[in-house]
């Protein structure tokens, strides 16, 4: 419990940047390190990390804070009886997303209703755009375990990292074209994914940069004053 608070206490002040953070590492544990119960371990301990830091940065109302905690308290024991033995694939897998579009839901709603542009907006929008990425990674990953082959993958890699690539260069709309969608669901999933990239750009990031303050134009000449306006040239 002196952990979790101290970690509280740290999200409270660095927000949306330890937020970045987490996601950023979730995103790159398994192609790095590969699978097995370590990495396992370690990405399932981040993602918990991320649920509660975005609920503190977010300054989620209580209702909605009490109701993730107990989707976050399923999933967690869903994991503790995967590592014992008794996996429930599906329903850990659902509360996960579950759990994700929560935090999604959480950032737009900080992104749309924070009034200033600030460093902490951007960040937080930064933030949002990879969480898209980790959501469309999760869901793909669940449409390849459920049917393998949906995607072209390479057999002889691991399928979880290439979809976190495939993931990240469809809601970017790199479309390398290594890794393509073969089923049908697969492929029209892609196609939502690489428009919700495109929608977050032009939507949420414009929106925000729209709200900086441009200074005033130095350059620009003073309108006349009432006493010019009436002495005339």
């Amino acid at each position: 419990m002196r952990i979790l608070r101290l970690y509280l206490q740290v999200a409270s002040r660095w927000r949306w940047g330890l937020l970045l953070v987490l996601i950023l590492a979730t995103l790159l544990v398994e192609p790095f390190l590969g699978q097995g119960p370590g990495p396992e371990l370690l990405t399932r301990i981040l993602f918990a990390l991320i649920v509660l830091g975005a609920m503190v940065a977010g300054r989620v109302p209580a209702r909605a804070r009490h109701a993730n905690f107990v989707i976050l308290g399923i999933w967690l024991v869903l994991v503790l009886l995967h590592f014992a033995g008794r996996p429930y694939p599906q329903a850990m897998a659902f509360s996960a997303l579950v759990l994700l579009f929560g935090v999604i839901y959480i950032t737009f709603h900080f992104l749309i209703t924070h009034r200033e542009s600030n460093v902490d907006a951007m960040v937080g929008a930064a933030a949002g755009y990879f969480l898209l990425a980790l959501a469309w990674a999760v869901l793909f990953i669940q449409i390849e375990n459920r049917t393998p082959g949906s995607f072209g993958l390479d057999t002889s890699g691991d399928p979880g990292g290439q979809l976190i690539y495939f993931s990240l260069v469809t809601v970017t709309t790199l479309g390398f074209g290594d890794i393509v969608p073969v089923s049908a669901p697969a492929r029209i999933l892609t196609a939502i994914a690489a428009a919700s990239g495109t929608l977050y750009i032009a939507i949420l990031i414009g929106s925000i940069v729209g709200r900086f303050q441009r200074p005033p134009d130095r350059g620009a000449a003073d309108p006349p004053t009432q006493e010019e306006t009436d002495d005339g040239p």
